[in-house]
C-alpha cells in the first residue's frame, strides 16, 4: 500500500471511530435529558374530524326543535322550513366549532404555563380565551332560544295563513254532499245558504200576496156583474 494510501485509510477509521463515538454520547445525553425534562403532554387534534361530529351534533340539535314545533308534513312540504334548517345548522355548527377550538387554546395555553412558561403575557392571553369561550357559549344558548321561538312563532303563522287561504281543514257534510274548507269559507257557504232561504221565502210571500190579489179581484168583479 501507498504512503498516501496508507494515511487516507489511518483517517477514515479515525474519522469513523470519532463518528461512532459522537453517536453514543449523543445518544446518552439524549436519554439523560429524557430523565430529565418533563414528558411531553402535547394535545393534538384533528380538526377534520372534530368538524365532522359538530356538523353532525348540529343538525341533530336543529331536526330535534323542527320536529317539536312542527308538523312533519309542514318539514317535508315547506320550502322556507327546509331551507331555514340548513341556515340553523351551519349556525349551530360554526358556533360549536368555535367553542371547541377556544377549549383546545387554552388547554394548550395551560400546558405550556405548567412547563414554566408563565410569563405575563400568557396569562393575559389565557384570560382573554376564556372570556371568548363563554361569549361563544352565551351566544349558543341565545341562538338556541330563538330558533325554538322561531319554529314556535312560524307554525302560529302558518295555521293562520292556511285558514285564510281555507286549506287546513276539510269536513264533508254526508247528507247533502257539501264540503267546507276551512273555518272562514264555512262561514261564508253558511251565510250564503241563509240569503238564499230568505230569498226563497220572500219570492214565495210575494207569490202568495199575488195570489191573494187576484182572488180578491176576481170576487169583486163577481159582485160587480150580479
Amino acid at each position: 500500500m501507498k504512503p498516501d494510501t496508507k494515511k487516507e485509510h489511518e483517517k477514515r477509521l479515525g474519522l469513523e471511530k470519532l463518528m461512532k463515538e459522537s453517536s453514543k454520547n449523543l445518544e446518552q445525553a439524549t436519554r439523560k435529558a429524557q430523565k430529565i425534562l418533563p414528558r411531553s403532554t402535547d394535545v393534538f387534534v384533528d380538526y377534520n374530524e372534530i368538524k365532522e361530529e359538530i356538523d353532525d351534533e348540529s343538525k341533530k340539535i336543529i331536526e330535534s326543535i323542527s320536529d317539536f314545533y312542527l308538523d312533519q308534513k309542514i318539514i317535508e312540504e315547506v320550502s322556507y322550513v327546509k331551507q331555514r334548517i340548513k341556515v340553523d345548522t351551519i349556525t349551530i355548527s360554526s358556533l360549536l366549532f368555535q367553542m371547541k377550538t377556544a377549549e383546545h387554546a387554552i388547554i394548550k395555553l395551560l400546558i405550556e404555563i405548567d412547563r414554566g412558561q408563565v410569563s405575563s403575557r400568557n396569562f393575559e392571553v389565557l384570560s382573554h380565551l376564556q372570556r371568548s369561550k363563554m361569549e361563544i357559549i352565551k351566544h349558543l344558548a341565545q341562538f338556541i332560544t330563538l330558533t325554538e321561538n322561531g319554529y314556535k312563532n312560524f307554525y302560529e303563522d302558518y295555521k293562520l295563513l292556511q285558514e285564510a287561504k281555507g286549506e287546513l281543514h276539510e269536513s264533508v257534510d254526508e247528507e247533502d254532499g257539501l264540503s267546507y274548507f276551512g273555518s272562514k269559507k264555512l262561514l261564508k257557504t253558511l251565510k250564503k245558504q241563509k240569503q238564499e232561504l230568505e230569498n226563497q221565502e220572500n219570492q214565495s210571500e210575494t207569490e202568495d200576496f199575488e195570489d191573494d190579489n187576484e182572488f180578491d179581484e176576481d170576487k169583486s168583479d163577481n159582485n160587480t156583474n150580479q
